[in-house]
Protein backbone atom coordinates (compact mmCIF):
# COMPACT_ATOMS: atom_id res chain seq x y z
CA UNK A 1 0.00 0.00 0.00
CA UNK A 2 1.78 3.12 -1.31
CA UNK A 3 1.04 6.57 0.81
CA UNK A 4 0.11 9.65 -0.88
CA UNK A 5 -0.04 12.69 1.87
CA UNK A 6 -2.32 15.31 -0.19
CA UNK A 7 -1.43 17.07 2.75
CA UNK A 8 1.91 19.88 3.55
CA UNK A 9 2.44 18.67 7.12
CA UNK A 10 2.70 15.17 6.95
CA UNK A 11 5.82 13.47 9.32
CA UNK A 12 7.58 12.72 5.91
CA UNK A 13 8.12 15.52 3.56
CA UNK A 14 8.27 13.16 1.15
CA UNK A 15 5.18 11.85 1.34
CA UNK A 16 3.39 14.94 0.77
CA UNK A 17 2.08 15.41 -3.00
CA UNK A 18 -0.44 18.29 -3.83
CA UNK A 19 -3.62 17.11 -5.79
CA UNK A 20 -2.03 18.33 -9.00
CA UNK A 21 1.16 15.89 -8.68
CA UNK A 22 -1.17 13.30 -7.61
CA UNK A 23 -1.63 11.27 -10.79
CA UNK A 24 2.33 11.22 -11.39
CA UNK A 25 3.08 9.97 -8.22
CA UNK A 26 0.48 7.45 -8.68
CA UNK A 27 1.24 6.15 -11.78
CA UNK A 28 5.04 6.47 -10.55
CA UNK A 29 4.16 3.91 -7.42
CA UNK A 30 2.10 1.38 -9.86
CA UNK A 31 5.15 1.02 -11.91
CA UNK A 32 7.64 0.33 -8.94
CA UNK A 33 4.81 -2.12 -8.04
CA UNK A 34 2.09 -0.99 -5.71
CA UNK A 35 -0.64 -3.36 -5.27
CA UNK A 36 -2.81 -0.77 -3.17
CA UNK A 37 -3.15 3.29 -2.92
CA UNK A 38 -3.74 5.33 -0.17
CA UNK A 39 -5.11 9.13 -0.13
CA UNK A 40 -4.78 10.59 3.00
CA UNK A 41 -6.19 14.70 2.39
CA UNK A 42 -5.82 15.58 7.03
CA UNK A 43 -2.63 14.27 8.40
CA UNK A 44 -3.37 12.13 11.24
CA UNK A 45 0.53 12.28 12.94
CA UNK A 46 0.05 12.75 16.50
CA UNK A 47 0.00 16.74 17.27
CA UNK A 48 -1.39 17.67 13.59
CA UNK A 49 -3.70 20.56 13.68
CA UNK A 50 -6.99 19.29 11.68
CA UNK A 51 -7.94 20.65 8.87
CA UNK A 52 -11.58 21.48 7.82
CA UNK A 53 -13.39 18.11 6.40
CA UNK A 54 -14.50 20.86 3.50
CA UNK A 55 -10.64 21.44 3.19
CA UNK A 56 -9.94 17.65 3.49
CA UNK A 57 -12.80 16.72 0.81
CA UNK A 58 -11.51 19.33 -1.74
CA UNK A 59 -8.03 17.38 -1.66
CA UNK A 60 -9.76 13.67 -1.86
CA UNK A 61 -11.91 15.18 -4.65
CA UNK A 62 -9.59 16.54 -6.75
CA UNK A 63 -7.24 13.73 -6.76
CA UNK A 64 -9.87 10.66 -6.81
CA UNK A 65 -11.12 13.19 -10.60
CA UNK A 66 -7.12 13.27 -11.34
CA UNK A 67 -7.43 9.50 -10.97
CA UNK A 68 -10.19 8.56 -12.71
CA UNK A 69 -8.94 7.05 -15.63
CA UNK A 70 -6.00 5.28 -13.56
CA UNK A 71 -6.91 1.99 -12.98
CA UNK A 72 -5.70 0.44 -9.37
CA UNK A 73 -7.07 -0.30 -6.60
CA UNK A 74 -7.54 2.93 -3.73
CA UNK A 75 -7.90 3.58 -0.46
CA UNK A 76 -9.09 6.85 1.85
CA UNK A 77 -7.70 7.88 4.87
CA UNK A 78 -10.07 9.36 6.62
CA UNK A 79 -12.02 8.96 10.14
CA UNK A 80 -14.60 11.31 8.64
CA UNK A 81 -17.61 9.40 7.70
CA UNK A 82 -18.85 12.57 5.82
CA UNK A 83 -15.62 12.64 3.44
CA UNK A 84 -15.91 8.41 3.03
CA UNK A 85 -19.55 9.03 2.14
CA UNK A 86 -18.75 11.73 -0.36
CA UNK A 87 -15.41 9.36 -1.86
CA UNK A 88 -17.37 6.20 -2.12
CA UNK A 89 -19.79 8.14 -4.74
CA UNK A 90 -17.22 9.15 -6.40
CA UNK A 91 -16.05 5.66 -6.87
CA UNK A 92 -17.70 2.62 -4.96
CA UNK A 93 -14.90 0.36 -4.77
CA UNK A 94 -12.77 2.28 -2.52
CA UNK A 95 -11.01 0.82 1.16
CA UNK A 96 -11.95 3.43 3.88
CA UNK A 97 -9.23 3.22 6.16
CA UNK A 98 -9.63 4.88 9.39
CA UNK A 99 -7.28 5.44 12.12
CA UNK A 100 -9.55 6.34 14.58
CA UNK A 101 -11.32 3.12 15.95
CA UNK A 102 -14.26 3.65 14.41
CA UNK A 103 -17.66 5.34 15.19
CA UNK A 104 -21.35 4.26 14.78
CA UNK A 105 -21.85 6.41 11.46
CA UNK A 106 -18.74 5.08 10.09
CA UNK A 107 -19.90 1.57 10.68
CA UNK A 108 -23.41 2.31 9.00
CA UNK A 109 -21.73 3.75 6.41
CA UNK A 110 -19.70 0.74 5.14
CA UNK A 111 -21.95 -1.94 6.32
CA UNK A 112 -24.61 -0.11 4.38
CA UNK A 113 -22.74 0.14 1.01
CA UNK A 114 -20.37 -3.26 1.57
CA UNK A 115 -17.02 -1.05 1.08
CA UNK A 116 -13.78 -2.64 2.73
CA UNK A 117 -13.00 -1.35 5.76
CA UNK A 118 -9.81 -0.72 7.79
CA UNK A 119 -10.24 -1.30 11.36
CA UNK A 120 -7.28 0.48 13.57
CA UNK A 121 -6.64 0.33 16.92
CA UNK A 122 -5.80 3.73 18.76
CA UNK A 123 -5.24 3.78 22.38
CA UNK A 124 -6.19 7.66 22.28
CA UNK A 125 -9.16 6.95 20.36
CA UNK A 126 -10.13 4.03 23.19
CA UNK A 127 -8.37 5.31 26.37
CA UNK A 128 -8.04 8.71 26.31
CA UNK A 129 -4.82 10.85 25.39
CA UNK A 130 -3.98 10.64 29.26
CA UNK A 131 -3.51 6.97 29.33
CA UNK A 132 -0.20 5.16 30.35
CA UNK A 133 1.97 4.79 27.67
CA UNK A 134 3.84 1.75 28.79
CA UNK A 135 1.37 -0.72 28.85
CA UNK A 136 3.36 -4.71 29.04
CA UNK A 137 -0.46 -6.00 27.75
CA UNK A 138 -1.03 -4.14 24.85
CA UNK A 139 -1.31 -7.29 22.91
CA UNK A 140 -4.35 -8.68 25.07
CA UNK A 141 -5.87 -5.28 25.21
CA UNK A 142 -6.05 -4.89 21.47
CA UNK A 143 -7.26 -8.34 20.53
CA UNK A 144 -10.28 -7.60 22.77
CA UNK A 145 -10.82 -4.23 21.43
CA UNK A 146 -11.13 -5.93 17.76
CA UNK A 147 -13.49 -8.60 19.46
CA UNK A 148 -15.72 -5.80 20.25
CA UNK A 149 -15.47 -3.95 17.38
CA UNK A 150 -16.10 -6.37 14.66
CA UNK A 151 -19.15 -7.50 16.75
CA UNK A 152 -20.05 -3.89 16.21
CA UNK A 153 -19.48 -4.28 12.54
CA UNK A 154 -21.18 -7.38 12.27
CA UNK A 155 -24.35 -5.63 13.76
CA UNK A 156 -24.25 -3.29 10.66
CA UNK A 157 -23.29 -6.14 8.03
CA UNK A 158 -19.53 -4.63 7.61
CA UNK A 159 -18.39 -7.89 6.55
CA UNK A 160 -14.60 -6.59 4.76
CA UNK A 161 -12.45 -5.73 7.37
CA UNK A 162 -8.32 -5.15 7.35
CA UNK A 163 -7.20 -5.11 10.89
CA UNK A 164 -4.24 -2.41 11.89
CA UNK A 165 -2.79 -2.92 15.17
CA UNK A 166 -1.82 0.73 14.70
CA UNK A 167 1.59 1.40 14.93
CA UNK A 168 2.39 4.64 16.15
CA UNK A 169 -1.09 5.44 17.91
CA UNK A 170 -0.09 2.74 20.81
CA UNK A 171 0.70 5.38 23.16
CA UNK A 172 4.91 4.84 23.16
CA UNK A 173 7.32 2.89 21.29
CA UNK A 174 7.84 0.28 23.42
CA UNK A 175 4.23 -0.69 22.37
CA UNK A 176 5.10 -0.57 19.23
CA UNK A 177 7.71 -3.22 19.33
CA UNK A 178 5.47 -5.30 21.71
CA UNK A 179 2.38 -5.00 18.60
CA UNK A 180 4.78 -6.16 15.95
CA UNK A 181 6.27 -9.00 18.01
CA UNK A 182 2.44 -9.95 18.96
CA UNK A 183 0.79 -9.68 15.29
CA UNK A 184 0.62 -13.98 15.56
CA UNK A 185 -2.24 -13.59 17.62
CA UNK A 186 -3.85 -10.86 15.56
CA UNK A 187 -3.63 -12.88 12.64
CA UNK A 188 -5.72 -15.50 14.43
CA UNK A 189 -9.25 -13.46 13.64
CA UNK A 190 -8.45 -14.76 9.99
CA UNK A 191 -8.99 -11.30 8.52
CA UNK A 192 -6.24 -9.37 6.55
CA UNK A 193 -3.79 -7.56 9.04
CA UNK A 194 -2.68 -4.29 7.83
CA UNK A 195 0.90 -2.92 9.69
CA UNK A 196 2.43 0.90 8.74
CA UNK A 197 5.95 0.85 10.56
CA UNK A 198 6.89 3.02 7.28
CA UNK A 199 9.55 6.00 8.60
CA UNK A 200 7.55 6.61 12.06
CA UNK A 201 8.68 7.01 15.34
CA UNK A 202 9.94 3.42 16.45
CA UNK A 203 12.29 3.63 13.47
CA UNK A 204 13.83 6.79 13.86
CA UNK A 205 14.18 7.18 17.10
CA UNK A 206 15.40 3.64 17.71
CA UNK A 207 18.46 4.49 15.57
CA UNK A 208 18.79 8.12 16.41
CA UNK A 209 18.21 9.50 13.03
CA UNK A 210 15.18 11.14 10.92
CA UNK A 211 12.59 10.23 8.88
CA UNK A 212 14.35 10.36 6.22
CA UNK A 213 17.57 8.71 7.24
CA UNK A 214 14.79 5.31 8.51
CA UNK A 215 14.58 3.42 4.82
CA UNK A 216 16.60 0.83 5.90
CA UNK A 217 14.80 0.26 9.71
CA UNK A 218 11.67 1.07 8.15
CA UNK A 219 12.36 -2.14 5.59
CA UNK A 220 14.14 -4.36 8.62
CA UNK A 221 10.75 -4.44 10.80
CA UNK A 222 8.23 -4.82 7.46
CA UNK A 223 10.05 -8.06 7.16
CA UNK A 224 9.58 -8.56 11.41
CA UNK A 225 5.47 -7.76 10.25
CA UNK A 226 5.64 -10.41 7.56
CA UNK A 227 7.07 -13.20 9.39
CA UNK A 228 4.01 -11.93 12.10
CA UNK A 229 1.29 -12.46 9.27
CA UNK A 230 0.69 -8.73 8.04
CA UNK A 231 -0.70 -9.33 4.37
CA UNK A 232 -0.57 -5.30 3.80
CA UNK A 233 2.49 -3.39 4.26
CA UNK A 234 1.80 0.53 4.16
CA UNK A 235 4.92 2.20 2.94
CA UNK A 236 5.75 5.38 1.81
CA UNK A 237 9.19 3.58 -0.43
CA UNK A 238 7.10 1.27 -2.95
CA UNK A 239 10.25 0.01 -4.87
CA UNK A 240 12.81 -1.12 -1.99
CA UNK A 241 9.48 -2.75 0.06
CA UNK A 242 8.74 -4.53 -3.22
CA UNK A 243 12.24 -5.77 -3.19
CA UNK A 244 12.33 -6.91 0.18
CA UNK A 245 9.08 -8.63 -0.07
CA UNK A 246 10.02 -10.81 -3.18
CA UNK A 247 13.04 -12.03 -0.98
CA UNK A 248 10.71 -12.72 1.94
CA UNK A 249 8.16 -14.74 -0.67
CA UNK A 250 11.33 -17.08 -1.53
CA UNK A 251 12.66 -17.30 1.80
CA UNK A 252 9.22 -18.33 3.32
CA UNK A 253 8.32 -20.39 0.21
CA UNK A 254 11.73 -22.92 0.99
CA UNK A 255 11.23 -22.74 4.90
CA UNK A 256 7.85 -23.40 5.54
Amino acid sequence: MGIINLTDDSFFAGSRVGVEGASERVAQMLADGADIIDLGGCSTRPGAELVSEEREWQRIDGALKSLSRIECRLSIDTYRPTVAERALQLRDELIINDVSGGSEAMFELVGGVGAEYVLTHSVAAERGASVAADDAEIVSNVCRFFERKLAELQRYNATKIILDVGIGFSGSVENDFRLLGGLSEVSRFGLPVLVGVSRKRLVWQTIEATAEEALEGSLVLGWQALMGGATILRTHDIAPTKQMYKIFERYKALNE
